[in-house]
């Protein structure tokens, strides 16, 4: 059976209807249970749990670098150089003042860029505590890559083993991806937001590792820029409006078409306590009717009207309260839209946002599910 993406945001009906699951006190814990003590860095093979963090940064200035609390690791092949310092023949990950840097560096790249800097958007805002970032090299990197600190976790995102990439150029994130130990090429793998340009890169690997891939979904990628460019929209009084709470978890999961199940409920649970979302309300003092969530690589997602109160507005009405709301906040504003979903296509665009029609983000499957 064929998987997919729950993190791609705007898609066409699958058809089916939601198992809906119903959440237990335990589930409820499970950032306790998943999520690695503060200050904690997990190297996810046997191979590199004896390479020590080495330091590659350095100041070109008089000024005295500050020291992270947790550093850059390196990971890989340890190399002995005649100047007696600890080289790599692979890939470092980031430590909490490259992750800054890194962010910095990447605001201006989109839309390339825009899925890991929500990623490390959220990382350094303390929103993502179970994503890392990978590096081919530091500071000049040509690729970076989002990924799990630790596999397997019990949500959408360890359920599919999403890895979010960043890259300047093809023949550099084919080298990354060689590297030993950043993917695993005997379980399923999600590469997500691969410029369509470079996917011949990864796809080469995999055929050379003797691993079927296949290509999920091609995407748009839609954004907002500033408040001079929102369409402002409202159909509904303002105090019907309003974001959703942890009690609407089990709801949205179970008219998600990627949810019903512990899983989709733990990572619907964890975008509704960390990340801005608004829903419209009965206005008879019930539940939501419809609803706008972001996800932790901060892309809207889960746009969704309950059947019966379509065609009233809903959907684009809060989708313009929650671009308003996150450019305020300093966010990025972006959603993807499927190749031929042109409904959601012509949503976003009437409120404004734009899509730079040479860029594409392919959704890539490693192994089968």
């Amino acid at each position: 059976m064929t998987s997919r993406d729950p993190t791609c945001s705007a898609r066409r009906g699958s058809g089916r209807l939601p198992v809906t699951w119903v959440p237990t006190a335990a589930s409820r814990l499970y950032n306790n249970r998943t999520r690695p003590a503060a200050g904690r860095r997990h190297i996810s093979t046997a191979a590199n749990r004896s390479v020590s963090p080495k330091r590659l940064l350095s100041c070109q200035t008089s000024v005295p670098c500050p020291v992270s609390t947790i550093r850059p690791r390196v990971l890989g092949r340890d190399l002995s150089g005649d100047d007696g310092l600890q080289k790599t023949s692979s890939m470092i990950v980031l430590g909490e003042d490259e992750l800054q840097q890194a962010e910095k560096a990447l605001a201006p790249l989109s839309p390339a860029a825009v899925k890991v800097y929500g990623c490390l958007f959220s990382i350094n805002r303390g929103k993502a505590l179970n994503l890392e970032v990978v590096a081919d090299s530091w500071p000049d990197f040509s690729v970076l890559v989002c990924k799990p600190k630790v596999q397997g976790t019990a949500d959408r995102e360890g359920d599919f083993n999403i890895y979010s990439i960043f890259s300047r150029d093809q023949a550099s994130l084919k080298k990354l991806l060689s590297s030993p130990g950043l993917l695993r090429w005997d379980a399923f793998t999600l590469l997500a937001g691969v410029d369509i340009n470079h996917l011949d890169a990864v796809t080469d690997l995999a055929a050379q590792h003797g691993v079927p891939a296949r290509t999920q979904c091609v995407m748009h990628v839609l954004m907002l820029n500033s408040h001079d460019q929102l369409r402002v929209y409202q159909s509904v009084p303002e105090d019907r409006i309003r974001p959703l709470q942890a009690e609407h978890a089990a709801l949205v999961n179970s008219t998600w078409k990627y949810g019903g199940d512990h899983n989709s409920y733990n990572s619907v649970l964890g975008y509704i306590s960390n990340h801005p979302s608004l829903c419209v309300m009965d206005e008879g003092g019930g539940g939501p009717l419809s609803w706008v969530l972001v996800y932790h690589h901060l892309a809207l997602g889960l746009l969704y009207t309950l059947p019966q109160h379509r065609r009233k507005g809903y959907a684009k009405t809060l989708v313009s309260r929650m671009a308003g709301r996150l450019l305020e906040l300093g966010y990025p504003v972006y959603c993807f839209v499927e190749e031929g979903n042109s409904a959601s296509y012509g949503l976003f665009t009437s409120l404004g946002f734009t899509v730079k029609e040479s860029f594409r983000a392919v959704w890539l499957e490693i192994n089968e599910k």
